[in-house]
């Protein structure tokens, strides 16, 4: 056999094809190999893009300081992002958005209410706020405080106020004065006794006439 025939018979390599689990953006066909280089650049571009989502923490979110684990909205911001990987960093900073946007949505809110109260709306608040708490047990004004956040509450308790300011105002045999000012009650409202209590924590008569007298200018 001539030279020339054992280079025709010799066996060719054969071609290393490209691995399924490579793209093919990471192989390079010259040297049949990844390029290793081009991955790291990969990851560490796709990490500063997401780095955020590295994982939820293995004990779970540090507590929300201001919020019990209970708060639904909270519970619901957790369960989402530990379903999407969440790292506690991003977590933490999610969260600071969501309270931001929160705080803005509920200050628009506030504002329309304020304005659906007309010129004057912060006295039409407290004259509300005052006659239920001169009105109502703690335990009820407690449960019913949060009327006076909308417009449509304080309406409401504006619309009960006429039917309580029609009892005679007196004090024993003393008549209560009228013509009295909602400063003017706010000052007796916290009057002091010579040794510095309050009067209508140690006078139930007392106690009883102030709310006769905040009755009187509701």
């Amino acid at each position: 056999m001539t030279d020339e025939a054992a280079e025709t018979t010799e066996a060719t390599p054969e071609a290393i094809e490209r691995p399924d689990h490579v793209a093919e953006r990471f192989w390079d066909s010259e040297s049949n190999t990844a390029n290793y280089e081009n991955m790291g650049n990969a990851y560490n571009e796709l990490n500063s893009k997401f780095g955020g989502f590295t994982g939820s923490p293995k004990d779970g979110y540090a507590p929300i300081e201001g919020y019990e684990e209970s708060d639904a909205l909270l519970s619901v911001f957790t369960e989402y992002a530990a379903k999407i990987n969440m790292n506690q960093e991003a977590f933490s900073e999610g969260w600071a958005l969501l309270e931001a946007q929160i705080g803005v949505t509920a200050e628009v809110s506030k504002e329309n209410e304020l304005a659906a109260l007309g010129d004057n709306p912060q006295a039409r608040i407290d004259k509300a706020n005052n006659f239920l708490i001169n009105n109502l047990s703690k335990e009820a004004y407690d449960d019913m405080k949060d009327l006076v956040d909308t417009a449509r509450g304080v309406e409401l308790v504006e619309a009960l106020i006429p039917a309580t300011s029609q009892h005679k105002l007196s004090n024993g045999n003393e008549e209560v004065s009228t013509g009295l000012t909602l400063d003017e009650v706010n000052e007796a409202a916290f009057k002091k006794d010579e040794n510095g209590n309050l009067m209508r924590s140690v006078s139930k008569e007392y106690d009883d006439k102030i709310k006769a007298m905040y009755a009187k200018v509701s």
